[in-house]
């Protein structure tokens, strides 16, 4: 199964920081689908204002962005399922979720 193999080579090299805000905790295959739980700290937001002016940003940008990156993936019909938590509270923040439709224009 192309997504448990995909997912235990990733978490090899778990957590991993992505950039200053976000840190990538896990990795996991649920059938055909890659689920990346992430940890946001934005010291200066609460919860709330992250969910309400970070969300459509983020959204579009991690949809382009595995668009391109793991288009092998969407080709291979395994969908992506990206988790955000707070790094303060442990809270879901928000769900982004991306498949081969998600890239279409």
């Amino acid at each position: 199964d192309i997504a448990k193999l995909a997912a235990a080579e990733i978490s090899k090299s778990l957590p991993q920081d992505i950039d200053k805000y976000t840190k990538l905790l896990s990795c996991r295959a649920d059938n055909t689908t890659l689920i990346y739980t992430y940890e946001l700290d934005i010291k200066t937001k609460s919860d709330e204002e992250i969910k309400k002016n970070d969300y459509e940003r983020m959204k579009r940008a991690v949809t382009l962005g595995s668009c391109k990156s793991s288009k092998r993936f969407l080709d291979a019909d395994i969908s992506l399922k990206y988790i955000y938590k707070s790094a303060k509270t442990k809270a879901d923040l928000f769900n982004i979720d991306v498949d081969k439709k998600s890239c279409v224009n």
